[in-house]
């Protein structure tokens, strides 16, 4: 990723762990990006094991402790 995704992901991922959860609506609205921005950073932080799978809404459980 670019810097300024760099950025926005450290921004992503802060808000989710602040929050306690992750969701693509969530980072859009937030970081004011488009869906596919959003998706893109949603999926980044699954592999990366801050977040897992979403459940039925949509919604992903924090699986680590942000580390």
């Amino acid at each position: 990723m670019t810097d300024g995704m760099d950025d926005l992901y450290e921004r992503a991922r802060a808000l989710v762990l602040r929050e306690g959860y992750a969701t693509v609506s969530l980072i859009q609205r937030n970081l004011e990006l488009g869906f596919g921005a959003g998706s893109a950073i949603v999926a980044r932080l699954e592999a990366e094991g801050v977040v897992g799978s979403p459940d039925l809404a949509g919604r992903r459980a924090l699986i680590q402790d942000g580390r």
